[in-house]
């Protein structure tokens, strides 16, 4: 603590925030290159979330078609 009485506690509160943006973007990093497969709660959240893209995209072409224009929008 004797650091803490002799900086004062501004450098204290600038190595946290600074600590913190670091880790978040080095483990932003890390999960666009495959490290969320390190975790089975971010690997389900990926899978999850492809999942979810291509359905939406497949409902987006479905719904240029001819016939499907001609149903309700919420059928």
């Amino acid at each position: 603590m004797e650091s803490l009485e002799r900086a004062g506690l501004a450098p204290l509160a600038f190595g946290f925030v600074l600590g913190a943006l670091l880790f978040m973007g080095l483990n932003r990093a890390l999960n666009g290159h495959g490290g969320f497969l390190r975790k089975l709660s971010t690997t389900t959240r990926y899978l999850l979330e492809t999942k979810r893209k291509a359905a939406a995209s497949l409902l987006r072409r479905l719904a240029r078609a001819p016939i499907m224009r001609a149903l309700p929008a919420d059928e």
